[in-house]
């Protein structure tokens, strides 16, 4: 019919769409839709292959499941990856009391028939902080059959005696022993260097536990009394023997020299300092300390030991009477620097 564009003919497989940018989308001859049977037949071919993908990616995981298995049970029942190599160290050794080889085997219960991928790192690392003379842990598993452990115990400063509780110092049974922090754990052997701790005595306490830190004021101050006794550079052998803590504001002190010496609760590196100046004073006019009462800034009260009394076998005793009127100058100059 006159003014009507006849259909095209031809082979319907050399047809295609165009792009949506091709400029021949608009050609009526080239923009002709897909056929029913092209339809279906991109539908199964998108069937095809979302099927093998599935497949393939099904059988993928089979393959890493098995392998995985595999691997596994070769490990758990192969003898190259028991626990054979178990490496054990600390910042204390076992002379000086740290822990030993066979302590961390109880309380991790390690033994050489244990695979190694079977142990717990998280676990074994929580039994041996559950020890109250282990600060910190750090444990490592390597292949093929180690296990290395590394504890940072926590070193003694000091005993603890608590009468009111039983707690008795340089005792292994009824003892307990204090760190710097003042965290409290107890003695399992007594060694020559803990008889040689100084002891922290407070009658009274209202709340200890082993592997705490003392929540009592009065012990912090005491322990920092022996921080700074520690620091300083004695001119004689000079160590704390005990320190008995009776009340909120002084610490009662007994040397290893059997001088008995007063502090105050606060600042214990001044009066440390003017302790050493005693001792300065003390070795130089040849004079042995009894008593000091560094509690008082001024004018501290200072005696001396008679020689006249002392027996000539032992150590002089501490004369009850008072200084003889020509010291009393000299100990007004010690205390004043001067």
């Amino acid at each position: 019919m006159f003014g009507k564009r006849s259909r095209p003919t031809g082979n319907y497989r050399f047809r295609f769409r165009s792009e949506p940018e091709d400029p021949r989308r608009m050609d009526p001859v080239r923009s002709v839709p897909l056929s029913i049977k092209q339809r279906r037949r991109r539908k199964w071919e998108m069937t095809m292959m979302v099927g093998k993908c599935l497949g393939i990616t099904v059988a993928m995981i089979a393959l890493i499941s098995f392998a995985r298995q595999v691997w596994h049970e070769s490990m758990s029942t192969s003898p190259s990856f028991a626990v054979n190599d178990f490496n054990f160290r600390s910042n204390v050794s076992l002379e000086r009391g740290g822990l030993s080889r066979e302590t961390i085997l109880e309380v991790t219960k390690l033994h050489p028939n244990l695979n190694v991928m079977s142990v717990d790192l998280a676990a074994l690392q929580a039994a041996l902080c559950s020890l109250p003379q282990v600060q910190d842990v750090e444990v490592q598993r390597f292949f093929p059959n180690r296990i290395d452990i590394r504890v940072n115990e926590r070193q003694p400063l000091a005993w603890l005696a608590c009468p009111a509780r039983g707690i008795v110092a340089r005792d292994s049974v009824k003892g307990r022993l204090l760190d710097a922090d003042g965290v409290v754990f107890a003695c399992h052997s007594m060694l020559d260097q803990y008889n040689h701790l100084p002891s922290i005595t407070i009658p009274t306490l209202a709340w200890v536990e082993t592997g705490k830190a003392l929540v009592d004021s009065r012990a912090g101050h005491a322990l920092n009394l022996l921080k700074e006794f520690g620091k300083q550079t004695w001119c004689v052998p000079l160590r704390v023997h005990d320190i008995l803590v009776e009340n909120d504001y002084a610490l009662e002190v007994n040397l290893t020299d059997g001088t008995d010496v007063t502090f105050a609760m606060d600042g214990p590196q001044k009066q440390v300092q003017r302790l050493n100046q005693i001792y300065l004073w003390a070795k130089e006019h040849d004079r042995i300390l009894a008593t000091a009462k560094l509690i008082a800034e001024h004018n501290t009260p200072v005696t001396f030991v008679s020689r006249q009394a002392a027996p000539a076998a032992s150590r002089p005793t501490v004369s009850k009477a008072a200084p003889p009127p020509r010291d009393a100058a000299d100990i007004r100059a010690i205390t004043r620097g001067h």
